[in-house]
């Protein structure tokens, strides 16, 4: 062990170790529906989410990286319609600072009314809440990375509190648990199998392993709203395959695309009918630039929902 431990640092001392790294991580939901449950509960709802958030990233062992928290990059934020008939309309905002918050929330209530303008004319009420952030220690949010774009053990532990805290709202508002519930999302490599960023060739084809999300919507979907926790439970169909290629390949780094169009049905009329995973890596260490997943749960109205997910490597 001590001999371990020497090379080790003798290695880093001498620079073969790879550096520790600055990622941002993010996330947006954006999407509305209306309709009616069990045929004499009409809905409509409006919905739109936002967390972003920086990691360090330190090497492990087998080119795996720890991401820990950091640093809150943006003022994140929700905002909905309230009830089952929309007829209220409220923004939740968090930062260190409550009257970043504060300010933040106005915005956001303003981008819905230029927005949403069929959502807002049915709006009665109007409420900004300010919630402010306490955790700053890096284990309150963590996961591991795979070389392959997997991510494990992720784990949160992120203090998140009303400003008029010990009042509690009853209105949901776990932006940075669904933040965390997304990197889950990355469950499967981007690589052949048995693959590498080495041993990938220019314009390469290969498909992922069958996919099934409907665990991950059914947690991200239940984090987000009541609403959906206590009536709603997706179950996708039938499982589906990403189709990935080498779109771009230089001496730098390689682009890898995958996109999906699956059709699958998730709830109702609802259908996973797209989904694209970016990835670019950087070929002399393996490191990821960027790796990012959009998706779209839509029904024959165009009605639904718009997922987006990103990891970016902090120049």
């Amino acid at each position: 062990m001590r001999i371990l431990t020497a090379s080790l640092i003798i290695l880093a001392l001498a620079g073969y170790l790879p550096a520790e790294l600055t990622y941002n991580f993010q996330y947006t939901f954006q999407g509305h529906t209306s309709g009616s449950l069990l045929l004499v509960i009409h809905y409509r709802v409006y919905y739109e989410s936002f967390a972003s958030v920086d990691f360090t990233a330190q090497p492990a062992e087998n080119g795996r990286y720890r991401f820990f928290f950091k640093d809150i990059e943006r003022t994140g934020y929700m905002m909905r319609t309230s009830g089952f008939t929309g007829r209220a309309f409220v923004v939740l905002a968090s930062d260190y600072d409550l009257d970043k918050a504060s300010l933040v929330g106005q915005e956001k209530l303003r981008d819905f009314e230029r927005q949403a303008p069929e959502y807002d004319r049915l709006v009665r009420k109007k409420k900004v809440f300010q919630f402010r952030i306490f955790s700053r220690d890096k284990e309150s949010m963590q996961f591991t990375r795979e070389p392959n774009g997997v991510h494990r053990d992720v784990s949160e532990n992120f203090i998140v509190r009303f400003r008029y805290y010990p009042e509690r709202l009853n209105i949901c508002f776990n932006i940075y648990q669904i933040l965390l519930e997304t990197a889950k999302i990355y469950n499967h490599p981007f690589l052949p199998e048995h693959g590498s960023i080495s041993r990938l060739k220019p314009r390469e084809r290969w498909q992922s392993q069958p996919l099934d999300y409907s665990s991950h919507l059914n947690r991200i979907g239940g984090l987000a709203a009541k609403i959906v926790a206590e009536y709603v439970t997706f179950k996708q169909q039938e499982a589906f395959r990403i189709d990935y290629r080498v779109a771009e390949m230089n001496g730098h780094y390689a682009v890898i695309v995958g996109q999906a169009q699956p059709q699958v049905k998730v709830w109702r009329d609802f259908l996973l009918n797209d989904f694209t995973r970016t990835v670019k890596v950087r070929l002399a260490d393996g490191v990821t630039l960027q790796d990012a997943i959009t998706a779209h749960i839509k029904d024959k109205k165009g009605k639904g929902l718009q997922f987006k997910t990103m990891l970016k490597l902090v120049e």
